[in-house]
C-alpha cells in the first residue's frame, strides 16, 4: 500500500518562545512543526510516495535520533541528509532505466565512497 504524503496548504512558522524556567518551546502551526523547516535559503515543500515500510523506517530512524539527543530530528531532516549524501556520492546514472537500476547505481557509488 502506498501512502501519499502531502504538505498542508498554508504553513506559518512560529518563533520559539521562552518559558519562565528558560526552556524553549516551539508552537506548531498547521501540521508542520517549527523543527521541520529546512535551513536553506529557498526551501520548498514537496511530497514523496512511500510504502508503509518506508514510512515506518524513517519514523523509527527519526525517533531513535530524538532519543539520542537530536530533538529536532524529523522525517524531513532524515530525507534531506540522505539527499545530501547522494549528491556527494556522484552516482553514475548512465545506465539507469528503473528503480532497481537506480538502487544498484547508488549502492555502487556508496561502496566506492
Amino acid at each position: 500500500m502506498l501512502l501519499r504524503i502531502t504538505p498542508p496548504r498554508k504553513v506559518r512558522y512560529a518563533p520559539a518562545q521562552e518559558q519562565d524556567n528558560g526552556a524553549r518551546v516551539t508552537r506548531q502551526t498547521g501540521n508542520v512543526p517549527l523543527e521541520a523547516k529546512p535551513t536553506s535559503s529557498q526551501p520548498r515543500q514537496t511530497h514523496f510516495w512511500l510504502t508503509d515500510e518506508d514510512i515506518q523506517f524513517t519514523d523509527d530512524w527519526a525517533y531513535q535520533l530524538r532519543r539520542n539527543g537530536w530533538q529536532r530530528a524529523t522525517r524531513s531532516a532524515c530525507m534531506r541528509v540522505m539527499i545530501h549524501l547522494l549528491r556527494q556520492a556522484n552516482v553514475d546514472l548512465a545506465d539507469v532505466s528503473d528503480e532497481a537500476a537506480l538502487m544498484r547505481a547508488i549502492q555502487q557509488a556508496l561502496s566506492q565512497h
